[in-house]
């Protein structure tokens, strides 16, 4: 068997393999070179994806730390405020139980009786009554004017004596 290698070189059908063949390995050589790209990019871009998962979680972490201090001086906060609440509380019931006014003025109507008392004649009982007969009418007399408030905010011990005309002569008479 004798084979015409001239015949099968002219052959249009030969030519048509081969050049069909040369197509296919140059598509296969450039898919199989796409694809290795393609492996590699989808590779950098996985590491990219798990350096960012990897910040992110620092990142969300560095934040609940923050949130959890920071929540940890709200409570502190909250019960420093509590705690001062109550004592304020404690503050405002003992100011309310504060004496009442009747007594305040009982109490100045006694200490200007026993001021007038020392200064006219110590040891008298009937002149203890009768100054504080005055000592009373003085009270009621300043309490209708404007000194009442500085009454009540200053201490009747400290407070001047009220020398009206009536005690100017009683004391006159009694030098």
């Amino acid at each position: 068997m004798d084979i015409n290698w001239h015949s099968i070189l002219t052959s249009h059908f030969l030519w048509g393999l081969v050049i069909g063949l040369l197509i296919w390995l140059y598509t296969l050589l450039k898919c199989t070179f796409t694809a290795r790209k393609a492996v590699k990019a989808k590779e950098s871009v996985i590491t990219a994806l798990n350096n960012e998962k990897h910040k992110l979680r620092q990142h969300l972490q560095i934040q609940l730390d923050i949130e959890a201090e920071s929540k940890s001086n709200q409570k502190k906060a909250l019960e420093q405020l509590k705690d001062e609440n109550e004592n304020l509380r404690v503050t405002v019931q003992t100011l309310r139980q504060k004496p009442k006014r009747e007594d305040i003025i009982l109490l100045q109507v006694y200490d200007r009786a026993i001021h007038i008392m020392q200064e006219r004649a110590p040891g008298f009982a009937p002149t203890w009554e009768g100054t504080l007969k005055e000592a009373k009418g003085e009270i009621e007399k300043a309490n209708r004017g404007i000194l009442p408030f500085i009454r009540r905010v200053i201490r009747p011990s400290s407070t001047p004596m009220i020398v009206t005309d009536d005690s100017k002569k009683r004391l006159e008479t009694s030098e």
